[in-house]
């Protein structure tokens, strides 16, 4: 009952601060926007967003065929659209969804839960990773040129984040490297609290992340194309502002790039409100308006949707909603 309430009120906040952030901005203001953007160059952006995904879903094939099990691509499409779906309704909307696509991988694919999680784990590194240097990037670039845009309190919770996150990374990296436990040593504190087989079961997990870690060369290989979605995506950005007659510099899309990471961090289901609000302070930080950072913000949400629809379609299909989850042993 506390979860639905939680999430309930943490929509409601969304969808107010979203109202918030089109009356502050100027309804007329966000419509005149639109209307100079034509539609052909809406469909060619989204055939290059959906290109994107199907691109990571091949990430997605090579480091689950690495675990020595083999999915077809319709079948993970399937499974990683319910996920995100499932996801992008929870308080945090690029996590959340785990457990389900756990659960789909031993349900449909036959794959032990302990290797299901650890591929999960991987991608989200991946992921992680890649966006992260990006985001970090982009953050140092708006401090060093906008940085009297923010409270100085802001400025400094910043650079603690970002320091705070790069060692984390960073002994991520290391301690799977050297084969020693990363989220074991993490739980360490806390292994009174929590039962003895959750922390069982992380040594089971971590053993596999060791197995993958040991193949450097699928390693860098799924680095490297979490890199090049990301660049994907940056091009994207850049094509989606020349439409609205803008021309973005290099700066300026990682510093766009860095307030859609940040929008993520707040408890809101699918970002609503934060991520329209980051794009107008950001795009209004840069010297291109905030109403330019709201429809921005708001045609980026359109593909998000369409994913989501396919998504809540395949979990509906899945019977997740009328069965429910059960994740019995690691």
């Amino acid at each position: 009952m506390k979860k639905e309430l939680m999430f309930v009120l943490s929509l409601i906040f969304g969808i107010l601060l979203l109202a918030y952030i089109i009356a502050l901005v100027g309804l007329d203001k966000i419509i005149g926007i639109f209307e100079i953007f034509p539609f052909y160059r809406y469909l060619i952006i989204f055939a290059i967003y959906f290109l994107i995904y199907t691109f990571v879903l091949n990430r997605w094939s090579m480091i689950i065929k690495a675990f020595n099990y083999k999915v077809s691509f319709s079948k993970l499409f399937s499974i990683k659209n319910a996920e995100y779906a499932f996801s992008y309704i929870t308080p945090f909307s690029r996590l959340g969804g785990e457990p389900v696509m756990a659960y789909l991988f031993k349900k449909e694919c036959g794959m032990k839960y302990r290797k299901g999680i650890a591929i999960i784990v991987l991608n989200k590194v991946m992921d992680f990773s890649s966006g992260f240097i990006l985001a970090f990037i982009g953050i140092m670039l708006f401090l060093f040129s906008h940085s009297q845009k923010l409270p100085q309190k802001t400025s400094i919770i910043l650079i603690i984040a970002l320091v705070f996150f790069s060692i984390l990374f960073y002994l991520f990296y290391i301690k799977l490297a050297k084969r020693q436990g990363f989220f074991s040593l993490i739980m360490r504190p806390f292994k009174g609290i929590f039962h003895k087989n959750i922390h069982n079961n992380i040594l089971i997990v971590e053993k596999e992340l060791h197995d993958f870690f040991d193949n450097r060369k699928k390693l860098v290989g799924a680095l490297c194309i979490s890199f090049m979605a990301n660049i994907m995506l940056l091009t994207n950005y850049y094509l989606l502002a020349l439409a609205f007659g803008v021309h973005l510099s290099i700066a300026q899309l990682l510093i766009i790039f860095s307030f859609t990471v940040l929008s993520y961090i707040f408890p809101i289901p699918g970002s609503l409100g934060s991520f329209e609000g980051s794009m107008a302070f950001a795009f209004s930080a840069i010297g291109l308006g905030a109403n330019l950072g709201v429809a921005f913000a708001l045609i980026l949400r359109t593909f998000e949707l369409i994913i989501i629809g396919i998504g809540l379609m395949f979990l509906s299909y899945y019977g997740i909603f009328k069965e429910g989850i059960r994740i019995q042993k690691v």
